[in-house]
């Protein structure tokens, strides 16, 4: 299992803000999107509930995301 690299809080939020959809379906016509952590996150929570986390609670959840992810992909 692949460890995560923590990052800091701007660095993550500015992953999510930046993220350019590719627009591919998968088999069941689901967007690929949603296989990456950075777009889940950002389709899950506000701006504003991000920006209220904490660098350590980004990351965790940045963590998780990734996980869960790379398991459903």
């Amino acid at each position: 299992m692949a460890s995560y690299v923590q990052q800091t809080k701007g660095s993550i939020l500015h992953k999510i803000q930046d993220y350019q959809c590719r627009g591919g379906l998968n088999r069941m016509g689901c967007s690929e999107d949603y296989y990456d952590p950075y777009f889940c996150m950002g389709e899950t929570f506000t701006a504003g509930e991000l920006g209220a986390m904490t660098e350590q609670e980004l990351n965790n959840l940045c963590k998780l995301a990734e996980f869960i992810t790379g398991a459903l992909y």
